[in-house]
């Protein structure tokens, strides 16, 4: 398969969506299965494979603002004109409306008439699904006041971007439930049991979508490999001081420098960069990329939500959890990890040819009337 795609995408977005979803699939698995006592911050194996899990989602957010406004801003249209309007609007609904329907974690539907007020905290609580959903809405938003500057796109998302990451601390600490309705405060701390309220996950998408507008200016492969220079400058400029501010604070005051700042997502958006400079070189020497891959970035969002229903359980379901949870040595559960992606994979690659074959049975009718 040909690693260029076509003239609306870079594969390396896909690479990098891939990779995201699939290390949420391992680590979501390992964490269900994996016995307690080999969760400790004594064992050399397991810190490494908490700390890249604890980069997954910001791949994932980062990519998803990478894609979406790569391809909204290609359009040289007004606003409402642009096609990727109201696909984008249409994204967010569905996003919204699937996540209540399978609800995460699930909630049988005869409880809901007699949720207590934890109970409706709990039903509540904000998902990755969820908050790109609104973050999405939150993007289009941007687009929009950005083109009221004559399109200052680039201003406008670095702004959003730093504002959300140096009040995200501030924010943190209210308890906004007290004060507004718990479906608006559920979004913006996790205060009210949600796993990524928009402060400050929303963050990484705004960078996200900082990215994706200025990567028009390096479609080519020249171009590219430039690129790959200035992520991988910018990641160095941040993880080295920031890694170093660290080991000084926790040696020499005891104390952790990353959580007390808004360092950690600096911090983890350092290693974001390098992905990026990794996928984009994948994407140019790597020559037959197996198409499976690019679908499995394709189709990122809906693995996420096949593969919690089949750990976490969902409204109509039990997922794993319920029966196997903590319950397994390290290596059977790093074997279910596999046998989670290989069934992702194959369910990716169903899709897809499914698809195919049903646009190509459908384009086939009009020429079996005609015979």
């Amino acid at each position: 398969m040909n690693v260029v795609g076509n003239a609306n995408r870079l594969v390396f977005m896909d690479l990098l969506r891939a990779y995201a979803v699939l290390m949420m699939v391992q680590g979501h698995t390992i964490e269900v299965f994996l016995k307690s006592e080999y969760r400790t911050l004594d064992n050399y194996f397991f810190n490494i494979w908490n700390f890249n899990r604890g980069l997954t989602a910001p791949i994932f957010l980062f990519s998803t603002g990478l894609v979406f406004n790569f391809l909204f801003t290609k359009y040289d249209t007004s606003f409402f004109a642009n096609p990727r309007l109201l696909k984008g609007i249409k994204r967010a609904v569905f996003l919204l409306c699937i996540t209540l329907v399978f609800r995460y974690p699930g909630l049988k539907l005869s409880k809901y008439a007699g949720l207590s007020f934890d109970g409706w905290k709990q039903f509540l609580a904000v998902d990755v699904l969820q908050l790109i959903a609104v973050s999405l809405l939150i993007v289009i938003i941007l687009n929009y006041i950005a083109g009221l500057f004559n399109k200052a796109y680039l201003p406008v998302f670095m702004f959003a971007a730093f504002a959300i990451l140096f009040s995200s601390r501030s924010v943190y600490n209210i308890t906004w439930s007290d004060t507004m309705p718990v479906v608006i405060a559920a979004f913006i701390n996790n205060n009210t049991g949600s796993q990524f309220p928009l402060f400050p996950w929303l963050f990484y998408v705004l960078c996200g979508a900082v990215f994706g507008t200025i990567l028009h200016r390096y479609r080519s492969p020249e171009k590219l490999r430039r690129l790959i220079r200035y992520c991988l400058a910018g990641a160095i400029f941040i993880i080295l001081p920031i890694g170093a501010a660290e080991a000084i604070f926790a040696y020499g005051f005891g104390i952790t420098f990353l959580w007390v700042t808004p360092a950690l997502d600096i911090f983890r958006m350092g290693f974001v960069l390098f992905a990026v400079s990794l996928f984009i070189y994948v994407s140019l020497v790597w020559k037959e990329i197996p198409q499976v891959i690019t679908w499995a970035g394709r189709n990122s969002l809906w693995i996420y939500l096949l593969h919690t229903i089949i750990l976490y359980g969902s409204t109509y379901n039990e997922g794993f959890s319920t029966y196997y949870r903590e319950r397994y040595e390290a290596v059977p559960s790093i074997f279910f990890a596999m046998l989670m992606l290989i069934a992702m994979m194959l369910f990716v690659y169903i899709k897809e040819k499914g698809t195919l074959l049903f646009k190509e049975g459908v384009s086939a009718l009009p020429l079996a009337r005609k015979s």
